[in-house]
């Protein structure tokens, strides 16, 4: 291989490269609108760490749009690197259009600023006390459209500031 050969070889890699990589960053993309700013639209995703790749200091808000069949891994242990201060910026999340949810002890523990949260259609039967941190700021639940087996009282122990709850269930 000559000198040109590999120069040409080389830029292809370069340029593969970055495209490679360009669209990997892309799963999330700010919505459009005034009232938006900040928040992000991430799509196609199964895991906290795919966010987390992403996650900027400038975020505050977060709506996952996967297909209806897709699945979210929403369990701690799915963000490798979480920790508390990476989230703890975030205010909105709507987990609405994300597919079947996975939730576990401690799924929102590190969301320590979360004032809403939308839960609508994830597919969940209980909500456990755990799921939220100890001294949660959620204001707004929304769980409506799934098919909640039972609430206690219990399970909303951690949400202090909770002001409005959407419990309907859609039959």
């Amino acid at each position: 291989m000559n000198h040109r050969e590999l120069a040409f070889v080389l830029i292809l890699f370069i340029t593969f490269g970055q495209r490679l990589q360009l669209s990997a960053a892309q799963k999330c993309k700010p919505l459009s609108g005034s009232n938006n700013f900040g928040i992000y639209r991430c799509q196609g995703v199964q895991t906290l760490s795919e966010i987390e790749q992403e996650l900027m200091p400038t975020w505050r808000g977060i709506v996952v749009s996967n297909r209806k069949e897709d699945y979210l891994d929403f369990t701690p242990q799915s963000g490798e690197q979480q920790t508390e201060t990476k989230w703890a910026q975030i205010t909105d999340l709507d987990l609405s259009q994300a597919g079947a949810l996975n939730l576990e002890d401690g799924s929102f523990s590190s969301f320590t600023a979360l004032e809403r949260l939308n839960l609508t259609n994830a597919q969940l039967d209980g909500l456990k006390t755990r799921y939220f941190p100890v001294a949660s700021k959620l204001e707004l639940l929304d769980v409506s459209g799934n098919d909640l087996q039972s609430l206690r009282a219990v399970n909303f122990q951690h949400l202090t500031q909770l002001r409005v709850a959407n419990f309907h269930i859609i039959i």
